[in-house]
């Protein structure tokens, strides 16, 4: 018996047998392959689908019939910033001719520089000198010869002094008589001088006055006005704050009234204490007091803005009426002394014009009796003035350089006349004004101009088409305008696509869109009844769609 359990211990011990090993063996490859045949199903699966997903993208672009994009409107030509010619830097507005909104043809002026008057002065003056120049070209081409000039000048001279003679004592008489006339004219000039200045006085000093109280009257509202704008931007500010705070307060309550209605089914389940429920109960009551509370305080806090406005208003309408009447009363001060002046002006002038009508009357009487004298001695000079013509020369070289002396005053006639015209400012193109950057008195600004012009008439709608649509547009497709500001939509053709690429300049309110996305811009040119439709709305955002 020992010996046969024994035998029975060591074979318990005995090492297991080849079947053993390779049954451990093909398990473990079993499981090996099974493994790898699910990770090859997984990836075939993702495979067909990605394989699907683009077969519906290209079907989705394959289905497309239009293109969309954001964009803004622009007259034809976009808008032109209207400035003075460069050699009118620094110069100002004296008088501007348009404002907003004005439509002007192709060159209308828009504006008059202060440079005008000196300019004007300036041609003037160079017309004189032509003038100048061209008596003296005259008077060298009426030249006479050096030899035999004395005779005839003696002979003319001789002449001369006879009628000067005879003639003597009537130009005396005459003399006194134009002194005598002058005077009287220089005295009743003096006395409508008199008049004139007093009433430039009293003029400018009552223009002074009502330019006072206009001024004082738009100072007044323009601060009431300011203060008004102030209240109704903190009237809104503070609704707008107060309906945060109410509608904050409001989720609040609604958050509480849930929670109250959680605890209340868990304590009549009894899983929560009643004082528990209680303290939840409370809470919601407590949020109801402040909603009252918040909307109660917003009502107040509007109420009192109201009331501010409305006296701010009353009291802008009271400055404007007392102001109107003071300038009502300083234009009619204005108007009386402005006639006063006007009858004794009027009076002195009467006075003046019959005492020169009575001074031409003897004048006139003794330049008769003159002329009849002089007439005879008048013969004789004309006489020996022909013959002193007769020899007369005339010497190229001094005609030469008269004529060009006359050419250079022409020239610089010319050019006065040209920087003339520079001081008018005039419409390039017919348009509409769409801005004033520059009034009347303020010095022209380089950058922005006197005004922008736009030519309305024909309006153009420019989109800003993603770099990867741009192959399916093409020139003439038909393109739909619209947006939010305008009824219905516009129409219009593409006209031009740009031939470089860039960033949107045009900013969408989604704010998940790739504003720095690269993008081509379009130009749609609209149809007649769509741009008068939009005349008055450039670099409006609209959204567009090309049918392709």
């Amino acid at each position: 018996m020992g010996k046969e359990s024994r035998v029975k211990d060591k074979s318990f011990f005995k090492p297991p047998g080849r079947g053993v090993i390779g049954l451990a063996i093909a398990a473990t490859l079993l499981t090996t392959g099974i493994g790898f045949w699910q990770v090859s199903q997984i990836r075939k699966a993702e495979e067909l689908k990605a394989a699907a997903a683009t077969a519906a993208a290209a079907t989705t672009a394959s289905t497309r019939t239009s293109v969309t994009a954001l964009g803004r409107l622009t007259p034809q030509g976009e808008v032109i910033k209207l400035s003075a010619p460069s050699a009118s830097e620094g110069a100002r507005i004296e008088l501007l001719k348009v404002e907003e909104g004005d439509r002007v043809s192709q060159g209308q002026i828009i504006a008059v520089l202060d440079t005008r008057d000196r300019l004007q002065a300036i041609l003037q003056q160079t017309d004189k000198e032509v003038k100048v120049k061209q008596a003296e070209l005259a008077k060298i081409q009426a030249g006479a010869k050096t030899g035999q000039i004395g005779a005839g000048k003696a002979e003319v001279a001789k002449s001369e002094i006879q009628r000067q003679r005879e003639t003597e004592g009537e130009g005396a008489n005459v003399a006194r008589l134009e002194a005598q006339m002058r005077r009287d004219i220089e005295a009743a000039q003096a006395n409508v001088a008199k008049f004139e200045a007093q009433l430039q006085r009293e003029t400018e000093a009552e223009r002074a006055n009502l330019a006072k109280f206009e001024a004082q009257l738009q100072r007044e509202t323009e601060v009431q006005q300011a203060k008004l704008a102030r209240l109704e931007a903190q009237v809104r500010g503070e609704i707008a704050s107060q309906n945060a705070t109410v509608d904050r307060l409001k989720a609040e309550l609604a958050n509480a009234e849930a929670e109250e209605k959680r605890n209340q089914e868990l304590s009549e389940t009894g899983a929560i204490s009643a004082s528990a429920y209680d303290t939840k109960r409370l809470g919601v009551e407590t949020a109801r007091q402040k909603v009252k509370e918040a909307q109660a305080i917003l009502e107040k806090t509007v109420q009192t803005l109201r009331e501010e406005i409305v006296e701010t208003k009353a009291t802008v309408k009271q400055k404007v009426e007392t102001g109107k009447q003071e300038i009502n009363q300083s234009r009619a001060n204005l108007k009386r002394k402005s006639e006063t002046g006007r009858q004794e002006i009027n009076q002195a002038t009467a006075t003046l014009n019959q005492k020169i009508e009575t001074g031409r009357e003897q004048l006139n009487q003794a330049e008769a009796m003159l002329k009849q004298k002089a007439e005879t001695g008048e013969e004789q000079i004309n006489q020996a003035k022909a013959t002193l013509d007769q020899i007369g020369e005339i010497r190229p070289e001094d005609v030469q350089a008269a004529q060009a002396a006359v050419e250079s005053a022409i020239a610089t006639k010319q050019k006065a006349q040209v920087d003339l015209n520079l001081s008018y400012v005039k419409a390039p193109v017919s348009g509409s004004i769409l801005k004033v950057n520059t009034r009347q008195g303020e010095r022209i600004n380089t950058q922005d101009g006197i005004v922008e012009l736009g030519r309305t008439d024909q309006m153009y709608a420019i989109a800003e088409v993603y770099e990867t649509d741009i192959a399916k547009v093409r020139n003439g497709q038909r393109a739909t305008v619209t947006s939010s500001v305008f009824a219905g939509t516009l129409e219009g053709t593409v006209a031009r696509i740009g031939k470089q690429i860039g960033k949107k300049d045009v900013l969408n309110t989604d704010p998940a869109a790739d504003t720095d996305a690269r993008v081509i811009e379009v130009r749609i040119r609209l149809d007649p009844e769509s741009s008068k439709k939009v005349a008055e709305l450039t670099n409006l955002q609209v959204e567009v769609k090309i049918a392709i």
